[in-house]
């Protein structure tokens, strides 16, 4: 099936219910959890139902944060120089939104 990659950053205590709300549209998209400690997701789309995610997607950033990325191209893990033990990389994880 031929589907359009895009991927977001949740706060990773929210993935659930982003799943959830997605699956709830049974054939909208497709949602695989790329890194659970970052709260990366990756949606797969079909590409006829691209302005329906896309009202979606608005529709979920009024309730909390969704932010849009790049595919992710860094390991999860580095090895530090000099060191030879994997640390995990920590970067910037959204906070939910207060309603409004």
């Amino acid at each position: 099936m031929n589907t359009v990659q895009r991927y977001f950053r949740v706060n990773p205590q929210e993935m659930a219910y982003v799943k959830f709300i997605v699956d709830a549209y049974e054939g909208l998209a497709v949602l695989r959890t790329v890194d659970p400690e970052e709260g990366i997701v990756e949606w797969m789309i079909p590409p006829d139902l691209m302005e329906e995610v896309e009202e979606l997607i608005d529709s979920l950033q009024g309730e909390i944060a969704i932010v849009p990325m790049s595919p992710p191209r860094e390991p999860r893990f580095m090895i530090l120089p000099g060191k030879g033990k994997p640390s995990k990389r920590k970067d910037f994880i959204p906070e939910r939104r207060d309603s409004v």
